[in-house]
């Protein structure tokens, strides 16, 4: 248990188009769910830096904290992240779909 590790973050690739999408979706999940926003952090990770298309990883949150291991086996709170993140892209595709689209 490591009660000091908690909230909910984004990797993504440097220069990755897929910022403005992440940071949206942070701000509206840490609102939604009450979690810190642990921001967008650009990461050599090989499953970021490998995929060429659009891409973002989530990060929701941690299961070495008990209180948010309880959120994460409970239903509605993976529901609640689910259509947050989904809401959040709709939101961003309306408010860049012209740079999204062109870019993509």
């Amino acid at each position: 248990s490591n009660e000091s590790a908690h909230g909910t973050g984004a990797f993504i690739n440097k220069g990755s188009s897929s910022r403005l999408f992440a940071e949206i979706a942070l701000k509206n999940i840490s609102e939604a769910t009450g979690l810190k926003n642990r921001k967008v952090r650009e990461k050599d990770l090989h499953m970021v830096r490998e995929t060429k298309s659009f891409f973002v990883l989530f990060e929701a949150a941690f299961m070495t904290n008990d209180n948010e291991l309880k959120l994460l086996k409970s239903e509605s709170f993976r529901n609640l992240y689910t259509l947050t993140l989904f809401e959040s892209f709709l939101e961003f595709t309306s408010l860049y779909q012209d740079d999204f689209f062109q870019r993509n």
